[in-house]
């Protein structure tokens, strides 16, 4: 596609907050408009091949704000967390459209997380794969998400003791503030369902944040020194 080639892309979404929807997509440019109680029709004009999509758009708002959507048809009853979510890209696939690793590592990684119980990310940082800040920043630039340096900006120890020590070393999350009314959550994979799941179960509604794996098991060791990393039953 050249420059000055334009491309119209027009797509029903299905969502259970259709206002807020239509105006993130409104503040992007694009024309949205509200079709039905749990629907947005959404025309985007691309200019340009780099130009990001519909689906890309609302992957970082589906991620961003922890609420599910579905690209097209129309929804039948209320729309759940437990039945319509936007496939979210995994860690492996983020770093290997980066081309920070090669499919060989990935599946030698997989295979060791897997048997170890041990989150990938500290597979592929055990085994040199990756070095760390290149995941933390990889991660939060393909998924839209704020990178937080904790050894800067810090975290409230009140806060993050909201989630269990143990989860938190485990899953490597960790709530760090009350922004807005909400509680932040850094993370080392955003993309990890059942670390998301496990922070919801204690903290509720959050917003999503990276961090770097180490600065994340630094915090909690300091808030508990007996933590370690096992998988609890």
């Amino acid at each position: 596609m050249s420059s000055t080639t334009q491309a119209i892309e027009a797509v029903t979404i299905a969502v259970a907050t259709p206002i807020e929807l239509r105006d993130y997509f409104l503040r992007l440019g694009a024309e949205s408009t509200v079709v039905s109680p749990q629907e947005v029709h959404v025309r985007l004009v691309q200019t340009g091949e780099d130009d990001d999509s519909i689906a890309d758009h609302l992957r970082h708002w589906v991620t961003r704000n922890g609420i599910p959507a579905m690209i097209g048809g129309s929804a039948q009853g209320p729309i759940g967390s437990d039945t319509y979510f936007l496939e979210r890209p995994r860690l492996g696939d983020l770093l290997l459209r980066r081309g920070l690793i090669t499919q060989e590592q990935l599946d030698e990684a997989l295979a060791a997380s897997r048997a170890s119980g041990d989150l990938l990310g500290r597979v592929m940082i055990q085994r040199r794969f990756i070095f760390e800040d290149e995941l933390a920043r990889t991660v939060a630039d393909q998924l839209d998400l704020p990178y937080v340096n904790l050894r800067v900006a810090g975290f409230d120890r009140s806060v993050a003791q909201m989630l269990p020590s143990h989860e938190g070393m485990r899953m490597a999350v960790l709530p760090i503030a009350v922004l807005g009314g909400r509680i932040r959550v850094v993370f080392a994979d955003p993309s990890d369902e059942e670390a998301k799941a496990i922070a919801r179960q204690h903290i509720g509604d959050f917003t999503l944040a990276v961090a770097d794996l180490s600065d994340i098991e630094l915090a909690w060791r300091a808030l508990d020194p007996t933590c370690g990393f096992a998988r609890t039953a």
